[in-house]
């Protein structure tokens, strides 16, 4: 996912951050605590946030990864009493800031929650990776065409190819698709699949190097069409993608929840 959203779960690792070194959680009477700075107790459960971030990440669970988040914490903590003491905390600017740290953390929580609420199992992401090889195809294709209005102007162009006309040069002079037009016709490789379902049906009954000798219709227009060459499509097994197609099955899931609540609400 570009920057998903599901990737903003890694934010609230940056907000956090801190500190000195020393020893395992002291117990005191109540939570668990992993420092006091100036009589400030920092618990367990901040820690624990930056660990639990830290492990989304990949890194692993260990006593010196505990220490350094430990130290970010006081050191954060001592910035932090620094920062008030100077009155930096009522600023307009951090209040704005801080204001928008809520709103991130809060987005962060609620996205976990959302994610814990609609899983995406093996089965489903098979079913998409089968659903996806079906529609494409097991051919990918590199393709000429060459677009007109009209039928007639079609069948003449078809005329002056059977004249051995050139293809390319002909799609160059007279195509109406700005896209190709400047390369001969030419559509780079692309799955059979995910061409128009009237131009995959011409272009199954092609061998390489042929065109059509009829026009196509589609919603665009009238096409001429020339398949230059073909090739398997080599998918990658469903093990190496299955968390890949996880994680875009539930971007999508959590986009329509996100058009639930804009359809919902009042936005002026």
């Amino acid at each position: 996912m570009r920057k998903s959203k599901i990737a903003a779960l890694t934010f609230i690792a940056a907000s956090c951050c801190g500190i000195t070194a020393h020893a395992a959680p002291e117990v005191v009477s109540g939570p668990a605590v992993v420092a006091k700075v100036n009589g400030v107790i920092i618990p367990q459960e901040d820690l624990d946030v930056l660990l639990r971030d830290r492990l989304a990440q990949g890194e692993t669970d260990t006593p010196e990864l505990r220490k350094q988040l430990r130290n970010e914490l006081v050191i954060h903590e001592l910035v932090s009493q620094e920062a008030t003491k100077k009155g930096l905390d009522k600023r307009a600017d951090t209040l704005a800031e801080m204001k928008l740290a809520r709103h991130n953390i809060l987005f962060n929580t609620y996205l976990r929650d959302f994610l814990a609420a609609n899983p995406v199992v093996d089965a489903d992401a098979q079913k998409e990776y089968d659903e996806v090889r079906t529609k494409q195809g097991a051919r990918e294709l590199r393709v000429r065409h060459i677009l007109v209005e009209s039928e007639a102007v079609a069948k003449y162009l078809i005329s002056q190819l059977n004249k051995k006309e050139d293809f390319g040069k002909l799609a160059g002079a007279v195509s109406a698709d700005e896209a190709t037009r400047g390369k001969g016709g030419e559509i780079d490789w692309m799955p059979e699949g995910n061409f128009p379902a009237s131009l995959m049906a011409a272009l199954a009954t092609l061998k390489k190097g042929q065109y059509t000798t009829e026009p196509v219709k589609s919603e665009y227009g009238w096409h001429i069409l020339k398949l230059e060459d073909e090739r398997p499509i080599n998918y990658p097994p469903f093990e190496e993608v299955k968390e890949k197609i996880k994680e875009d099955i539930q971007q999508r899931l959590f986009d329509v929840k996100l058009g639930t609540l804009q359809a919902a609400a009042k936005i002026e």
